[in-house]
């Protein structure tokens, strides 16, 4: 909505008598996208009352101080007609909060031509108000495997995707989380976990989660995701010759006597494999 004042009257005495004179401003926001707005101002110069002023020159100014930008013109007073006429837009940038820019006119006297200087000075201002920019929020990441069982200390590769919705907050960083323990922050595309080491050999079932964060004018918008992966347990239980029970993780040494967790695996009647531990 355009605001408009008059004002910044001045007044002097001449050999013809005495003569005020005034200013005009008009003011305007528009926006032109979420990051930038139009501040469009109009100004001009006349003489007020009985005793008119004409035949002396003045310097008219409009600006704004969103950009600290102004345009200037000169003019010669013409009785009550509006002279210098200044018309003008300038691009503002939006921020994280409204903004109040001033706009103004102002005058003083100044030779034009052979036309000699007024005495006559004065200014007049509205406040407009740019608006702030908008949040649009970023959407949710992906993170994912190929894998969604593991067995005992097996090491499994979780990749990350950002948003296909980035909104308009800078990307800042991904953030991997396992329960309340940050495993990593950063901008990579992957990151390798060893799901047992959550859920013990005893086997379960091991929640990541993802964070995608963005800053906004040094507050940090999170969105996440998160991937499941259920361990198998390693843990058998076996009997000695004096039936005294021992439960433990079944463990294999290979050719150079490197150590392997195994899975026993066992076949119903039909052939079908079912996994043991």
């Amino acid at each position: 909505m355009a605001v408009e004042q008059y004002g910044g009257e001045d007044t002097h005495s001449y050999s013809w008598g005495t003569g005020t004179s005034q200013a005009y401003v008009w003011a305007e926001v528009t926006n032109k996208d979420d990051d930038t707005s139009y501040v469009h101002v109009k100004g001009c110069v006349s003489s007020k009352g009985n005793y008119r002023i004409s035949q002396y020159g003045v310097h008219v100014q409009s600006g704004q101080n969103g950009s600290n930008q102004w345009a200037d013109t000169t003019a010669v007073f013409d009785y009550n007609n509006w002279v210098g006429n200044i018309d003008s837009k300038w691009e503002v940038a939006r921020g994280k909060n409204d903004k109040s820019v001033n706009c103004w006119t102002k005058y003083w006297g100044e030779k034009v031509g052979g036309i000699g200087a007024g005495s006559w000075t004065g200014s007049v201002s509205v406040d407009v108000t740019v608006p702030k920019r908008p949040y649009h929020a970023h959407g949710n990441p992906t993170l994912s495997t190929i894998k969604t069982t593991a067995h005992y200390g097996e090491v499994i590769t979780l990749s990350f995707a950002k948003s296909e919705t980035q909104g308009n907050a800078n990307f800042d960083h991904f953030e991997l989380w396992q329960g309340d323990t940050k495993l990593y922050s950063g901008s990579n595309t992957s990151y390798t976990v060893t799901p047992s080491s959550v859920t013990g050999a005893k086997g379960g079932t091991a929640t990541y989660v993802l964070k995608e964060i963005h800053e906004w004018y040094g507050e940090y918008k999170t969105t996440e995701a998160s991937v499941s992966i259920k361990v198998q347990s390693g843990v058998v239980t076996v009997y000695d010759s004096n039936g005294v029970k021992h439960v433990g993780l079944v463990t294999m040494y290979g050719s150079k006597g490197v150590k392997h967790y195994v899975l026993i695996t066992a076949y119903d009647k039909d052939g079908n494999a079912h996994n043991v531990v």
